[in-house]
């Protein structure tokens, strides 16, 4: 089953290739998410608002690169687990 978990780990394995692991890890830190050395997710609890807001910040910090840059694998697996998007990632 597909969660919004999953959802922000392909982002952040996305977001290494796009901007650097310094610039990943810290962009989640300013969403409010913690990645371990493996960027993966701590913690289980996140939902749509936590995947609204780190898009977001990605967006206004570093323009619609990095979005689009995951946006076709996050839309994939998201209609895989029957969850809702952001707009920006509509």
């Amino acid at each position: 089953m597909v969660t919004y978990k999953d959802l922000i780990e392909t982002v952040a394995q996305r977001q290494l290739g796009i901007l650097g692991k310094h610039n990943t890890l810290e962009i989640f830190r300013q969403a409010g998410l913690e990645l371990d050395d493996d960027l993966s997710l701590v913690g289980d609890e996140t939902g749509l608002a936590d995947l609204d807001k780190l898009i977001s910040l990605l967006n206004d910090r570093y323009g619609p690169v990095p979005v689009i840059g995951c946006k076709i694998t996050v839309r994939k697996k998201a209609r895989q687990g029957g969850l809702e998007l952001p707009d920006l990632l509509k």
